[in-house]
């Protein structure tokens, strides 16, 4: 299916960044237990914190994460409303296949797909959509969807 297409490689992004940003944490971490900042008087108990040497490392690390959640967030809003819409088409169809089944066992004339009323009207229709109404809805979730890889490509 072509969400997994988009899907999975903004996935393996996200999962990227995510591992990127731990790496980055437990270097902090690290730096901070091996590199003191040495004293800046004579008085050696008076040691300046390391936090402020690295309050600029910790700063970016949070743009970092800042911008990860801007990035990620919008497009996985967005393949979560493509899959709602996938999954309702996916349903109308198997409504659709489901009455043209049932239509096909009803009856074994030529005239099985236009059956007449008994009281002369005209059939009601049970489903929301028509064929093309689903064609229409198919086409416009492939447009949104190659949208979208296109801009992930860039």
């Amino acid at each position: 299916m072509r969400i997994n297409d988009v899907y999975k490689p903004l996935n393996n992004s996200v999962d990227w960044l995510s591992t990127r940003i731990d790496l980055l944490q437990q270097e902090l971490d690290t730096i901070r237990m091996n590199d003191p900042q040495p004293a800046t008087s004579i008085d050696i108990s008076n040691i300046t914190s390391i936090d402020t040497r690295f309050a600029a490392m910790e700063d970016r690390l949070k743009s970092y994460e800042d911008m990860h959640d801007r990035f990620t967030s919008p497009i996985m809003r967005y393949l979560d409303t493509l899959s709602t819409q996938m999954m309702n088409v996916q349903k109308d169809i198997g409504k659709l296949n489901d009455q043209h089944d049932f239509q096909e066992e009803g009856s074994t004339s030529i005239a099985r797909f236009r059956r007449t009323s008994l009281d002369g009207k005209e059939p009601a229709e049970h489903l929301p959509y028509t064929a093309a109404e689903v064609d229409q809805i198919t086409s416009k979730l492939y447009t949104a969807i190659d949208t979208l890889e296109g801009r992930l490509e860039k």
